[in-house]
C-alpha cells in the first residue's frame, strides 16, 4: 500500500477489513487461481485502472494506517478513558 503499487490479493484474514475490492485492490477468494491470474492480467493490461488502485491504496495507507494516524487514534482513546 505504501508504495502505490496495485494490489492483487486473496480475500483472507484482515485483508478484507483493510482493502475494498475494485477500489483499493483486486481481491479474490482463496484457492481461485483463475481469478487471481485474471486480476494480475487486468493490472498489466489496464494502466489507468492499475494506477487508480495503487493511488487509492496509497492514500488509504497514509490517511488510516500511518504512524501519525495511529498515534492520534490512541491519544483519543486515552483522552476518552480519562474523561
Amino acid at each position: 500500500m505504501s508504495t502505490g503499487i496495485p494490489i492483487v490479493s486473496t480475500n483472507v484474514g484482515g485483508i478484507k477489513d483493510t482493502l475494498v475490492n475494485e477500489e483499493d485492490a483486486i481481491l479474490v477468494e482463496p484457492g481461485n487461481a483463475d481469478m487471481l491470474a485474471k486480476g494480475i492480467l487486468r493490472i498489466f493490461s489496464d494502466n489507468e485502472y492499475a494506477n487508480k488502485l495503487g493511488h487509492s491504496a496509497f492514500n488509504k495507507q497514509f490517511s488510516q494506517f500511518s504512524i501519525e494516524s495511529n498515534a492520534a487514534h490512541i491519544l483519543k482513546l486515552y483522552q476518552y478513558n480519562n474523561a
